[in-house]
């Protein structure tokens, strides 16, 4: 595997024992790098005409999904041997593969038992050497793989190996009102999908518990969104909360007590913190940027979230209304750009269009969108006619005003509409009264 180019990665820190408010930001530079996956051979095992599962193939996929290993093809194997003794290490070394697999299956007293060895080629020298534990269900014999698969792993990288764990994972099926969703767990490679949750409605982000016999999810029943955490023995689900806006990004904590969890009710997102036992909520971040997608470090006393209140800065837009604006009245809205960008940073925005054709082209799309959010559909609205009647009765504080004509005359080449504003301009009639909205 090679890094080929450097890239800067943002992570905000926040240690849970500090104020809401105190935060630290570290950098990390990743500046370079050219590892290269190790080439191993897996040898098939060794077994009757009875065994239904190839064990060493599961093995090796196992291993090759990773990117760490290269496995050699079974056709380019200049020997097949079953045991360490029967290996001739000058066979292996002039393929160039470093570590080698062997093993043989048996089927005894009515289960089905495994022997692998891990041998490392330039070492002429045997690092493993285990007999697994028999099994009756022969279709048990994949998670067996998957068990010698970790082991390799473990001894070869000294992480403990994943390939015996399981996926949770959602799916979606159909278009618009026969859309369905799923959310399914799988063995880690994808073998024996079972489905937890079947609903019309969205459902995204699964996340385990430590404990893995839970799964909390977000699910947009009835149009809103909300947390729930489903028992994974009684299939029983509970709503944690689904407050106003935006319910997503659930992260466990390391002791399955509490859910960190971005909510935008208050206004744009934000990082909150659950107590599963008593729903009480506390506020961790308080930022104009959007805060989303928490995770706990391994002793629980720290959050990492994505932001973009770094990097480039916030969007422009976002800059100008500031924190106390809660809604705006875009009334140069034309094709809906700017007005979905404010509602996506948790603005309720209120789009007015005077142009007939172009509010027709605006009302179609938005009804033809698919995948829009439905915290960001629910602040948003646009009417046709002229945004000047709904100043009369605006009076609030926390309110707002945009304006940005699709195509004003330009004073400079850079100031030019995009072409397909171009292209629109000459279809329709000029513009000719966006000056007395501005006055």
């Amino acid at each position: 595997m090679k890094i080929r180019n450097a890239q800067r990665i943002a992570v905000l820190l926040l240690a849970l024992s500090f104020i809401p408010q105190a935060w630290a930001q570290l950098e990390f530079t990743i500046s370079g790098g050219d590892i290269r996956a190790t080439p191993i051979a897996v040898v098939p095992f060794q077994s009757g005409p009875d065994v239904p599962v190839d064990v060493a193939q599961i093995i090796e996929s196992d291993l090759s999904r990773t990117g760490l290993f290269e496995p050699l093809a079974r056709r380019d194997m200049l020997e097949r041997p079953n045991d360490p003794a029967l290996v001739d290490f000058r066979n292996w070394r002039s393929l160039g593969t470093e570590q080698l697999v062997v093993g043989t299956l048996t089927n005894a007293l009515g289960g089905y038992g495994a022997r692998f060895a891990l041998l490392d080629v330039f070492g002429a020298k045997t690092t493993l050497n285990e007999q697994m534990a028999p099994v009756r269900d022969p279709r048990a014999l994949r998670y067996t793989a998957h068990t010698i698969a970790d082991k390799i792993y473990e001894q070869l990288t000294g992480f403990r190996g994943y390939f015996n764990t399981q996926v949770a994972y959602i799916t979606a099926a159909g278009s618009g009102k026969n859309r369905t969703y799923q959310l399914l767990v799988a063995d880690a490679d994808g073998y024996n999908p079972q489905p937890v949750l079947t609903s019309r409605d969205t459902i995204m982000s699964p996340a385990w518990s430590p404990d893995k016999k839970q799964l909390a999810y977000v699910s947009f029943e009835n149009g809103r969104s909300g947390i729930y955490v489903q028992d994974r023995l009684s299939g029983n689900a509970k709503k944690v909360l689904s407050e106003k806006g935006i319910n997503g990004a659930p992260a466990w904590s390391p002791d399955g007590r509490k859910l960190a969890v971005a909510l935008s009710y208050e206004r744009n997102p934000d990082i909150y913190v659950v107590d599963l036992a008593t729903g009480q909520k506390t506020q961790i971040t308080d930022h104009w940027g959007i805060d989303t997608e928490p995770d706990w470090s391994p002793d629980g006393s720290t959050l990492v979230f994505t932001s973009d209140r770094g990097g480039s800065g916030p969007n422009p837009l976002v800059r100008a209304f500031g924190p106390r604006i809660v809604a705006i009245h875009d009334l140069t809205a034309g094709l809906g750009g700017d007005a979905y960008r404010l509602a996506r940073a948790g603005y309720r925005v209120e789009g007015f269009e005077r142009d007939p054709v172009v509010f027709a082209l605006l009302e179609s799309a938005w009804r033809a969108a698919e995948g829009v959010p439905a915290e960001i559909a629910e602040r948003l609205s646009f009417r046709e006619g002229d945004g000047r009647l709904a100043l009369e009765s605006l009076g609030a504080l926390d309110h707002g005003v945009y304006l940005d004509p699709m195509y004003p005359p330009p004073k400079r080449a850079s100031a030019k509409p995009r072409r397909e504003l171009q292209v629109l301009r000459s279809w329709l009639a000029p513009d000719t009264d966006t000056r007395p909205i501005v006055e």
